[in-house]
């Protein structure tokens, strides 16, 4: 009669430990009450818990989901230029691009390639 109840009593653990939503609502939850009732449970940092936040809230939620959704993305983000940052690109930066020709810098790249690797018919 007693292997009986030692029998019921594994398959109980099993069911128990074997289903997903009684393990959580059964063990883990009571785990959990009972390490925060005695204070087992360490204090989670700000710098922890700005972690474990990031990737659900905010805008890299919107990075982070399946489809981007462009209308919100634009509430979180106003692109604006310092003055000094204006003043840079329309400045040197401008200067700059006027100079350069793509042409002449692949043309140097394929130049310094061959020369790196002594190759001499790769591309005429």
């Amino acid at each position: 009669m007693e292997i009986y109840w030692v029998i019921g009593l594994v398959f109980l653990i099993g069911v128990v430990l074997g289903v997903k939503f009684l393990c959580q609502n059964l063990i883990s939850r009571a785990l959990l009450l009972f390490s925060r009732r005695f204070g087992l449970s360490p204090q989670v940092s700000e710098t922890e818990m700005a972690a474990i936040q990031s990737g659900k809230t905010g805008i890299e939620k919107l990075f982070f989901s399946p489809q981007l959704d462009i209308e919100k993305l634009q509430k979180y983000i106003e692109p604006e230029l310092s003055d000094e940052e204006k003043e840079f690109l329309n400045g040197p930066v401008e200067e700059l691009c006027k100079m350069v020709n793509d042409l002449s810098v692949w043309k140097y790249r394929l130049d310094k390639f061959r020369l790196v690797h002594k190759i001499d018919s790769l591309i005429p």
